[in-house]
């Protein structure tokens, strides 16, 4: 098999992203990435390495503006960030 045959990593990841979510992209104006991650930061939305996840904070604050689907008729907790939003 020769280099050009072999698949990286990122190759692999970025192929299982491409078929598993859709991509948004958000812009907002200089100076907001940093009072969202601050923001993220006070409700909790780090991870497992103790990075904040900004993506996971706007998603969370999209899902409680707009409502949660309902999963089997109970309506799912928007303030709940540790659980509701994987």
């Amino acid at each position: 098999m020769s280099k050009k045959d072999k698949v990286t990593h990122s190759e692999s990841v970025n192929r299982y992203a491409a078929k598993t979510y859709d991509r948004i992209q958000v812009l907002a104006p200089k100076g907001e990435k940093s009072r969202w991650t601050d923001e993220a930061l006070k409700r909790g939305f780090v991870s497992d390495k103790g990075q904040v996840s900004v993506s996971r904070f706007v998603r969370w604050c999209v899902e409680d503006k707009i409502g949660k689907p309902q999963l089997n008729g109970v309506q799912l907790d928007c303030n709940d960030a540790q659980n509701d939003i994987e």
